[in-house]
C-alpha cells in the first residue's frame, strides 16, 4: 500500500460522529423501542460521517460509486424507551480492500452502553454491482 493511502486509511479511522437523539413516539413499539428504529439511527449517522470525510452519497453515485450495506448486526445491551435521551457514536471500523465496516453505538445520558451494532459497504462501481478497490472509491471522490 503506497504511503498516501496509509495515511488517508489512518485519518479515515481516527473519524467518529456522535448525535444527540430524543427518542420519540415514532421510534417505539408500545413503550420501549422497535428493533429497527436502531438501524435508522445507524443510517442517519454514518450518511453524516460520509458527508464530512468527502463521501457523500450524492457526490458518490453523481461519480458513478456506491457504497451499498452488505451486512448488518445489532446486539441490544440494555432497554431504550420513549422519551430517553441517547446518543448515537459511529466511526469508521476498518476499511479493507474492497469494502469498509462502520461501528455503532449506543448510550444513555451516564455513558451505559444501550446498542452495540456495524454496517459493512462494499466499493461498487455504478450499476455494475462489481466491486471495486477502496483506494480507487477514495481517489475517485478526491480524499
Amino acid at each position: 500500500m503506497k504511503e498516501k493511502d496509509s495515511a488517508r486509511r489512518e485519518r479515515l479511522l481516527k473519524e467518529k460522529l456522535e448525535s444527540q437523539i430524543h427518542v420519540s413516539m415514532q421510534d417505539v413499539d408500545s413503550s420501549r423501542i422497535h428493533f429497527s428504529t436502531v438501524f435508522s439511527y445507524f443510517d442517519r449517522n454514518e450518511c453524516q460521517l460520509l458527508y464530512r470525510v468527502g463521501l457523500a452519497i450524492s457526490s458518490m453515485l453523481e461519480n458513478g460509486y456506491a457504497l451499498p450495506v452488505v451486512s448488518t448486526g445489532c446486539e441490544y445491551r440494555r432497554p431504550i424507551g420513549l422519551d430517553d435521551q441517547i446518543t448515537v457514536t459511529t466511526s469508521i471500523a476498518e476499511i479493507g480492500t474492497k469494502s469498509m465496516k462502520l461501528g455503532h453505538t449506543i448510550t444513555d445520558g451516564d455513558g451505559a452502553l444501550l446498542a452495540e451494532g456495524f454496517t459493512v459497504h462494499v466499493s461498487i462501481w455504478g450499476d455494475s454491482n462489481s466491486a471495486i478497490d477502496m483506494e480507487e472509491l477514495f481517489d475517485g471522490m478526491g480524499i
